[in-house]
Formats: C-alpha cells, sequence, structure tokens
C-alpha cells in the first residue's frame, strides 16, 4: 500500500482512495481523522495551506471537530476550507482541557480505570500547533501537565514514554 502525506497536516498515511464518481478523495489520517477531501479542495490545500503557519493546525482540528459526532466522514470543500481560514481559530488552553477531559469521559470506562491515549492522535483533537512531521507534541503536554498539577488527571507512561495513558480523577 502506498503511503503519502496527509494533504492538511502531511503526517504520512495510506494513500487515499478515490470515491467512484466524485471527484473525491477518502482520507484516514490520524491526526486530522477520516475526512472526504474534493480534488478542487486538494488543489487549494497545496496552494494555500502553507501561506499561515496555523492553518495547518487548524484545519485539522476544524475536521476533528465536525468528526467528533461520530456521523459519516466530513467533506472538505473549497468553501468550507475558505471558510475554516477566514474563522477559524485554535482553542484556548482551556478549551484545550475542557477537550480533553471530555475525551477522557467520553472513553467509556469505569470511573479510575486508564484510558490510553496517543499524543500525535489528540494534538488534532485538541487543536495544537504541534507538527506532526516531526512528532512535536508540546502542546499535548502541556494540557496534561496542566491537568496533572490541578489533579484532575493522572499519568501513567506506558510502555512506550510518548504514548502515555491518563485517567480523570474527579
Amino acid at each position: 500500500m502506498a503511503i503519502s502525506p496527509c494533504p492538511v497536516c502531511e503526517l504520512q498515511l495510506a494513500a487515499p482512495t478515490p470515491i467512484p464518481n466524485t471527484r473525491t478523495l477518502a482520507l484516514n489520517c490520524h491526526r486530522c481523522g477520516s475526512y472526504d477531501l474534493t480534488l478542487e479542495a486538494l488543489h487549494m490545500l497545496r496552494d494555500e495551506i502553507g501561506r499561515q503557519p496555523l492553518r495547518r493546525a487548524i484545519t485539522g482540528h476544524a475536521i476533528q471537530q465536525i468528526n467528533s459526532t461520530g456521523s459519516a466522514p466530513h467533506k472538505v470543500t473549497q468553501d468550507w476550507l475558505q471558510s475554516v481560514w477566514t474563522h477559524g481559530k485554535l482553542p484556548s488552553p482551556q478549551e484545550q482541557a475542557d477537550i480533553f477531559i471530555k475525551y477522557l469521559g467520553a472513553a467509556n470506562v469505569p470511573s479510575g480505570s486508564w484510558v490510553r491515549c496517543n499524543p500525535q492522535h489528540l494534538t488534532g483533537l485538541l487543536g495544537t500547533a504541534d507538527d506532526p512531521t516531526r512528532s512535536e507534541t508540546s502542546g499535548f503536554v502541556f494540557i496534561v501537565n496542566a491537568l496533572k498539577n490541578r489533579a484532575l488527571i493522572e499519568e501513567e507512561s506506558y510502555p512506550d514514554p510518548r504514548s502515555p495513558r491518563q485517567q480523570a480523577t474527579a
């Protein structure tokens, strides 16, 4: 299977799957989530996304937010991209912490149980500006440390320190 970069965040992913008769590609990115991308939007991404430093993070976070409803993958179009780039912003650290606590709560495990977390995946959901091509997770670590300092979560590195597990202690 061919490997190619995600057009939004540039994280390596399996080759996009063309959706027959639609001029749309189906993508499944570990950071951005699953989404459908029109060919016109693909060209727009290639031409425009690198022009402002936070566009990749803002776009990936917006895809994650839309997909958090559990519905079918969102269809990314030129109009949607333009709207996200005009009006979108990254969440504040407080909003990121709230998103993370909601994520832990939605894991549907008994209270006090560990939830395995992948920082690369969560950086898109939380809306951090971490660069996945460099395996950056400093924004994620900042949120985890802030929540640990308030005794809202506990952390245990398991077994790979780059893939910590968290639990809500509320």
